[in-house]
């Protein structure tokens, strides 16, 4: 037999100690939490990214295409978001309407897979999401001077269950460096 092997009495035997193993315990804890915390935030982004961004953006870029199509207009005209009034602006997608395509009242949210979306119309950026009351921009004004907008608008909105974040769209003149358009950001 060509080797002895030593006994086990005489091996050393290497281990964790219990301090050691809760140590990694404890690190793995707070990793985990962080993460989950980090996860329910960005899940909550992508819920008001997928329902409430969509109905935030159309109601915008209705506004910038209302104004685009009244080119001919040389002197500022103030519009209200409606289908009835002196100066109505039937802007489909910032009006709100029941299944059977009877227009809903301001206070009327809009209905969609991921909950009800509040969006408003304001003349100055939101600070936070108190700034959107319940409902939709029926009754808003904007105004629209040859072909743009006036002033920069901004439709922001909010998803019901939501309430760390919102929706802001800004539309923008030619007045800006960035020229006409919109952006839409979450906050």
């Amino acid at each position: 037999m060509g080797g002895v092997l030593p006994p086990l009495l005489f091996m050393k035997i290497r281990a964790f100690t219990l301090i050691e193993l809760l140590m990694v315990l404890v690190i793995i804890s707070v990793l985990v939490s962080i993460g989950l915390f980090s996860y329910a935030k960005n899940q909550r982004k992508a819920k008001l990214s997928s329902y409430a961004e969509p109905v935030v953006r159309a109601c915008a870029m209705d506004i910038f295409v209302w104004c685009l199509q009244t080119k001919e207009q040389t002197s500022p005209v103030s519009f209200v978001i409606d289908t009835v009034g002196s100066e109505p602006a039937p802007l489909k997608n910032c009006l709100v309407f029941d299944t059977s395509n009877n227009l809903q009242p301001s206070n009327a949210k809009m209905s969609t897979p991921g909950g009800a979306v509040s969006f408003k119309v304001l003349s100055t950026a939101p600070d936070n999401s108190a700034h959107i009351e319940n409902g939709n921009p029926r009754g808003s004004q904007f105004v629209c001077n040859g072909g743009q907008v006036a002033q920069d608008y901004y439709v922001a909105g909010k998803l019901d269950g939501i309430g760390d974040f919102m929706v802001v769209c800004r539309i923008t003149n030619n007045t800006h460096s960035e020229g006409a358009g919109i952006k839409c950001v979450i906050r």
